[in-house]
């Protein structure tokens, strides 16, 4: 009799640690618009002071990896040439596969325009794995339609 009163409560006990535990990582689809603006604001903040860790942070390892050399020489020419961008707002956010492409609306020394992010989920926060100044490969001109998903990879 207590040796299946310590298996119910054993059981139970891993029940509930499943359902509140979860796996750790979050669900793509559960993604508040501010946690995403919050990443983005990060990443121009942090380009805007020329400074390549606090840019490095906002970005997944992965992205770093693959950014890492065109974003210093771009910050480098930022810092010398005084420029700098102001994100304005988050116009859209599409989800594909375990990532999504943020939309946002800046303005820069050259004026308006949009900037495009695909983020990813990582150690429980999201980080920019890739960006880019034009339309991601191929958005079409459909809104139902999403990048291709080796545009993020």
């Amino acid at each position: 009799m207590l040796k299946i009163k310590f298996i119910r409560i054993t059981l139970l006990i891993l029940l509930l640690s499943t359902v509140f535990g979860g796996c750790g990582d979050k669900d793509i689809k559960s993604v508040d618009n501010a946690e995403i603006t919050s990443v983005i604001t990060e990443y121009y903040n942090a380009a805007n002071s020329y400074d390549l860790t606090l840019v490095k942070a906002t970005f997944s390892a992965e992205g770093w990896a693959e950014e890492k050399i065109d974003l210093s020489a771009w910050i480098n020419e930022s810092r010398s040439t005084g420029f700098s961008s102001e994100f304005i707002s988050l116009e859209s956010i599409k989800f594909e596969g375990d990532y999504i492409w943020a939309e946002a609306k800046i303005v820069s020394d050259l004026g308006e325009g949009n900037d495009y992010f695909c983020l990813v989920p990582e150690n429980g926060k999201w980080k920019i794995q890739k960006l880019l100044t034009q339309k991601p490969c191929p958005i079409s001109q459909t809104e139902t339609e999403t990048p291709d998903s080796s545009c993020c990879q």
